[in-house]
């Protein structure tokens, strides 16, 4: 008999990442929009860290049917993840799986948490160049702080116009433009 998780395991392991992948050398997206407005895509997968039945990988017989289908054994990852760590299961043990989902939960929670702003920008060794539509030669490049508290930041950096000089340029401008407070 095999000790799947229940509906509400999966969706809650899932948001408790982010809905991305759990290992840290992916942290693919695992959930999207669909073509139907009423519908998302999900490509993530509740894994087991030890095996869901006898013969399985990292299978744990000193778990019981409920603690085999309980949130503590499961860990979100992408489809290509989940049958990557249950066919190497010497590389991928479950001392590493549950290390990847505490990892992945701080990093979902810091992310959370933060009261960094996008309008709170900071660059450091950083270069900027003037472009038409995009950063390239002959137009503008423009970066500007947010009001209310906002702020750009160029540390050790330039700012080029088109044609690679200073501030404006040949064809372009470059400006930097602080917040209001």
């Amino acid at each position: 008999m095999r000790d799947d998780f229940p509906i509400a395991v999966a969706e809650t392991l899932a948001k408790r990442v982010g809905n991305r992948c759990s290992n840290p050398g992916c942290r693919k997206r695992t959930s999207g929009p669909h073509t139907e407005d009423d519908k998302a895509l999900n490509v993530g997968v509740a894994a087991h860290i030890t095996a869901a039945s006898p013969g399985g990988p990292r299978y744990d017989p000193s778990l019981t049917p409920d603690e085999r289908k309980g949130i503590g054994n499961g860990i979100w990852l992408c489809q290509s993840c989940a049958k990557l760590v249950d066919n190497d299961e010497a590389r991928y043990t479950k001392e590493l799986l549950y290390r990847w989902k505490e990892d992945a939960e701080q990093e979902a929670l810091r992310e959370v948490e933060s009261t960094a702003k996008a309008s709170d920008l900071h660059f450091e060794n950083t270069e900027v160049s003037g472009g038409k539509g995009s950063v390239g030669p002959g137009g503008d490049a423009r970066i500007k702080g947010a009001k209310g508290g906002g702020g750009v930041k160029f540390i050790g950096g330039s700012i080029k116009g088109g044609d690679g000089g200073e501030g404006g340029g040949k064809g372009g401008d470059a400006t930097v433009e602080g917040g209001d407070g």
